[in-house]
């Protein structure tokens, strides 16, 4: 990777390189977590120079698959006692989930962080707020004036609770949002509007921006996070900027090398000391406005999730299938393409290829219990899956009606 045309933003200039939560940080990991000794000193990084005037741009970048291929236990800090941590999975949305052990100081400083960002985007805490999430197993979970909607159920429930709750406030996952607003707008004359919409979890494009404005009629904000940093930037309705979580976070913006307009995003979690995350490529690319000293993001090129189309003419959410195949054992990582109602390719990568035959009968049994049994299921099992260029991959994909 080429650091040579590294731009910060978040903590800005010198600040990223030399402050003292910075160094605290880079040398907690150094001295306590197995992985990061052992990658630092393989690229010849010591406590000595760590203690220094530590510069982030001196330190290797890590990729999702990295961190993947290490065990839990030796990306955990020795300091912490296992027992009083939780082990919180990836979503699996990029196709290849792995575990970050959480401490309870780092839990409330993420909601604090989350909290902050709704304040920000107009969110007021008496307002009646529905989530569309993966964060708990149950298909329905209410908390005092918030009501968490599992995105893996049918397009239909999720209408039923949203006419049930009528919440001011509506959170969600994009391609969710974009399912119940387009069953709202073919099925319901008359439905309740939210005074306010958050997307999150994808990148947003024209056409789903057309149909919030269409069928919610509402400002709408974005939210960028990802599980390794939690919420990570937030775009105010109306507003060209993101505003960063810059006390949480370093954000590098590393000059994309085919396209000069767009940057490699480059992340550490300040906050994060149990299962440490530094300078962890995203795979997302982003644009900034470079009008001031420090760079604002106007776009975060990310990941992108297809509903799979069923022989009846419903939906299926996507996160149904990365949730059920990222429990599948000896899945390391997946691709799932739709090029017809019943034809679909399915490529994986897999922690010992001789595992592959039941692996594949497993998987087969998913798709005939959420689509039917008259499928058309070709497997390819490969060494590695790699993501298109520097950008994170389709797990999910349908190309249904593609040119």
């Amino acid at each position: 990777m080429d650091t040579s045309h590294t731009q910060s933003i978040g903590l800005g200039g010198a600040t990223v390189h030399g402050s003292s939560q910075l160094r605290s940080l880079l040398l907690d990991a150094y001295r306590n977590v197995p992985f990061y000794n052992e990658l630092f000193s393989r690229h010849g990084v010591t406590e000595v120079s760590l203690k220094g005037e530590p510069r982030l741009v001196d330190l290797p970048i890590i990729t999702k698959r990295q961190l993947a291929a290490a065990p839990p236990e030796q990306r955990l800090n020795r300091r912490f006692n296992r027992r009083g941590l939780s082990l919180e999975s990836t979503s699996g949305s990029t196709g290849m989930p792995f575990g970050l052990y959480v401490d309870r100081v780092y839990k409330f400083r993420r909601n604090m962080r989350f909290l902050r960002g709704l304040l920000s985007v107009g969110y007021r805490p008496w307002q009646n707020m529905m989530l569309l999430t993966d964060r708990f197993p149950d298909p329905v979970h209410s908390r005092r004036n918030w009501t968490y909607c599992s995105v893996e159920q049918p397009v239909s429930r999720i209408v039923e609770i949203y006419l049930r709750a009528k919440p001011q406030a509506l959170y969600g996952f994009a391609t969710p949002l974009r399912l119940l607003a387009e069953r709202l707008r073919d099925s319901h004359s008359s439905y309740p509007c939210p005074t306010l919409l958050i997307s999150t979890a994808e990148m947003l494009d024209a056409a789903t921006e057309s149909i919030y404005e269409e069928v919610f009629r509402c400002p709408f904000a974005d939210f960028y996070g990802m599980t390794e940093t939690g919420l990570l930037a937030w775009r105010q309705p109306g507003r060209a900027c993101y505003t960063t979580a810059s006390q949480s976070m370093v954000i590098e913006l590393i000059r994309h090398k085919s396209d000069p307009e767009q940057y490699r995003l480059v992340v550490t979690n300040l906050d994060l000391r149990a299962s440490p995350i530094i300078r962890f490529d995203s795979g997302d690319l982003v644009t900034v406005d470079n009008t001031d000293p420090i760079p604002s993001l106007t776009r975060v090129g990310g990941r992108r999730i297809d509903a799979v189309r069923r022989s009846d003419g419903s939906t299926l959410s996507p996160y149904a299938i990365t949730d059920a195949l990222r429990k599948v054992p000896g899945v390391r990582r997946f691709r799932v393409v739709q090029q017809s109602i019943r034809d679909f390719g399915i490529e994986l990568e897999l922690n010992d290829a001789r595992d592959a035959a039941p692996i594949r009968n497993e998987i087969s049994v998913i798709f005939c219990d959420m689509l039917g049994e008259d499928l058309e299921l070709s497997f390819d099992i490969r060494d590695t899956l790699i993501a298109d260029g520097t950008r994170k991959f389709r797990p999910v994909e349908c190309r249904m009606g593609a040119s």
